[in-house]
């Protein structure tokens, strides 16, 4: 298995002869994905945390 620049094992990595080839992982182009179930939390959290005035 490869690792990706960031260090993270990917078959979406590089190898020793394409160090110069950009290559998309599965976090920036499969949606919905890790950032955006993160961003979903988070907003969730947010509006929970949200006090309404009546």
């Amino acid at each position: 298995m490869l690792l990706r620049p960031d260090g993270h094992p990917s078959r979406f990595g590089y190898t020793s002869q394409e160090k110069n080839m950009t290559v998309n992982d599965c976090v920036h182009w499969c949606l919905p994905g890790p950032i955006d179930t993160w961003n979903e939390f988070l907003l969730y959290i947010m509006k929970k945390e949200t006090v309404k005035p009546f």
